[in-house]
């Protein structure tokens, strides 16, 4: 059976320019499926970081005494955005943040099977868009309505419950769903 994300949220057609694309960020967990709507967590990204922001990876799997990690990972992270964050949402990851494929195979020693799952392994830097337009799945949404987030994190429809005051707001779709439940949404943050 071939790899596919836990949760399928959001679809391969997409169209955005690369400097809409944050790359300085790695998750705060070891998985999660791209579409999924971030935050900054903690203090961020600081100028008074390293020139590349990576440290040594601790306690990776087990850990042991004298034992030191030869795995690297990048300090900034970034968590699960909610629907109390408004103005907090920098944007949706791309890829899924994973350890193993579908074999459980370990994705760190194969960075090729990885690339072709659309994956990184935790603590490497996952790509966040900001702007553009992806195919996301968003059942019940309707053209031209304003596209909101859950408290997990992924797109919600139901303007009611989530778009009132503190809401995120993340787009508008530019499309009705399909029979499959997925949208065109326009992203812009």
């Amino acid at each position: 059976m071939p790899y596919s994300s836990t949760k399928r949220l959001i679809k391969p057609f997409r169209g955005y320019g690369e400097h809409e694309v944050i790359n300085m960020f790695a998750f705060d967990l070891e998985t999660v499926n791209k579409g999924t709507f971030v935050k900054v967590l903690g203090a961020g990204w600081k100028n008074t970081d390293d020139s590349l922001n990576i440290t040594s990876a601790t306690a990776v799997g087990a850990s042991y005494s004298n034992v030191v990690s030869d795995r690297y990972s990048t300090t900034a992270r970034v968590t699960t955005a909610g629907t109390g964050d408004l103005g907090k949402v920098i944007g949706v990851l791309l890829n899924d943040v994973r350890e193993t494929d579908e074999n459980g195979e370990k994705l760190i020693y194969n960075p090729r099977k990885a690339a072709e799952l659309s994956a990184v392994v935790s603590g490497q830097t996952v790509p966040v868009l900001k702007r553009g337009i992806i195919l996301a799945y968003a059942t019940g949404a309707t053209a031209g309505n304003s596209a909101f987030i859950n408290a997990n994190g992924e797109l919600e429809t139901n303007a009611s419950i989530y778009g009132g005051s503190g809401g995120a707001k993340v787009g508008t779709y530019l499309g009705s769903a399909d029979t499959d439940g997925y949208a065109l949404l326009n992203l812009d943050l």
